[in-house]
Formats: C-alpha cells, structure tokens, sequence
C-alpha cells in the first residue's frame, strides 16, 4: 500500500471548535482552508451553538448554549464517528499550502502505529527521539493536550477532556491527566502554515494584515483590530512565552504551577 492509499484508510474528521460569537471568522477560515488545502482526508465539523451556517464539505454541529470550550468539544465529539480528529481552531488560519507529502506520510504512519495522539504542528523540537516520523512527547511534558493543528485518537480526547474548562485550561491543567496515556508524538517538522489571527476578541494586526492580503473575506465591522499599543503588549507577552520556552520542559509545568501561586 502507498503512502497516499495508507494516508486516505485513516479514519479521520477535521473538527473546527468554535462557538457563534466567533461567527465572524468562519468565512475567512474555510475561505483559506478551500484554497490551501482542498483535498482533505476526512470530513470537515464546525462546532456552533445553534448557528447551521453552509460551507461548502462542511457539516456544522449544533451544540447548544455555550457553557464552556470544553463542553462544546464533549458534546460535539459524541456526534463525529471518525476514530481519530484532527483539532482546529476557528482563529488559526492558514497562510500558505499544506506539506502534502510530509501530512501523508505522518498520516500512513498514523494507520500503521496507532498512537493516541500526535501534533502537526509542533511548537518546539520533540522532547525525545522516537523514528524518523515523530519524536516523543512523554508524561510530564509541557502543553501535552496541546490543542493547536493535533491529531488525537477520538476516544482518549473524550477521556482527557474535563466539562467546565476553557482551551487554556485544557492544555495546561490537561497535560497532567493526559500523563496515564502513553502514544504522545509530535512531527519533526510542521505541516501547515498558519497565523494566529485573534487574540484576547481582537484580530492581531500583522495576522490582519497577512489574511487581508490573501484575499479572506473579513468582516471588519464585526471585530476590531488590537490598537498599536495593544499590539506592542502582545508582542511581549509572546516574546514571554518564547524565553519560557528555554527552560528545560522537565521543569516548566512546576514552574507554572507555582507562579500560579503567586
């Protein structure tokens, strides 16, 4: 079996979490999803509140009122059938083609091995060697529920996953829950080219900038772009995370814990 045949047996669905206050970004976002990635590996899922918008291949999921981030993705996770989902959110959006090549073969390794979890794009290099796909991503490890462009066994998701929480919640309080699985991975390099385009309610305005000149349709009377000065705070507190980032990941999630303290 090829690479792309093993690739497109996988059982998987491309879920978007979002909720109708965010309604405002979900033509952008399919708008660059259509155009940098059109030949997808499994149906595509928008989770709303009780919005049924018509994108074309997209199913939306009705989940009712909006109690939390993480009560939306249990209720919706009960209605995807697919044995792994791909997570995306409704704010990362794409700005480039994918690496078709490199998503297959992660995906064909995916069909072979059977992990629970493995992230596309991965935000620093993986914490211990594994083959020449993936690397390991082992207990104790920073933002192991990471919810950024990762691909997770549908069933473990539904178990790691805690009603009440937000994303942040979920990927920092998570992490420790996820430390009874084992089959955690992260690629060694990134599949798709993204830009996190809001951040704190307010498009981040170089992402504004970049998604305005790919042509996105952005309603730009429905959320304001951040003012200068809060683009300036933005960068530092990413430049934060960034020197965060240094520490060795053995040590950051006591880290955080204790500055949670105080």
């Amino acid at each position: 079996m090829s690479t792309r045949e093993a690739s497109r047996s996988l059982s998987v669905a491309i879920l978007v979490i979002s909720c109708d206050k965010y309604a405002d970004l979900w033509r952008p976002f399919f708008h660059l999803l259509d155009r940098f990635w059109p030949e997808r590996p499994g149906p595509v899922y928008l989770l709303t509140n009780h919005a049924s918008p018509q994108f074309r291949g997209v199913t939306p999921i009705a989940v009712g009122p909006d109690v939390s981030w993480s009560d939306n993705l249990v209720k919706g996770l009960s209605r995807v059938r697919e044995d792994y989902v791909l997570m995306c959110l409704e704010d990362l959006l794409l700005c480039g083609p994918v690496e078709v090549d490199r998503l297959e073969a992660t995906l064909a390794w995916v069909q072979r091995h059977r992990p629970n979890q493995v992230r596309l794009n991965p935000s620093e290099p993986a914490y211990r060697p594994h083959d020449d796909f993936v690397g390991l991503v082992p207990p104790g490890a920073p933002y192991r529920t990471s919810t950024v462009l990762t691909l997770w066994k549908r069933d473990v998701l539904s178990a790691v996953v805690k009603s009440g929480e937000n994303a942040w919640q979920f990927e920092t309080v998570g992490s420790a829950r996820s430390d009874v699985f084992g089959g955690f991975f992260s690629t060694h390099g990134r599949c798709f080219a993204v830009v996190n385009g809001v951040v704190k309610g307010k498009w981040e305005r170089c992402a504004f900038r970049r998604v305005h000149a790919l042509g996105a349709p952005i309603d730009v009377a429905a959320r304001p772009v951040m003012t200068w000065a809060e683009g300036v705070r933005c960068t530092a507190i990413n430049a934060r995370a960034r020197c965060f980032k240094t520490v060795p990941w053995q040590w950051r999630r006591a880290l955080r814990r204790l500055g949670s303290k105080y």
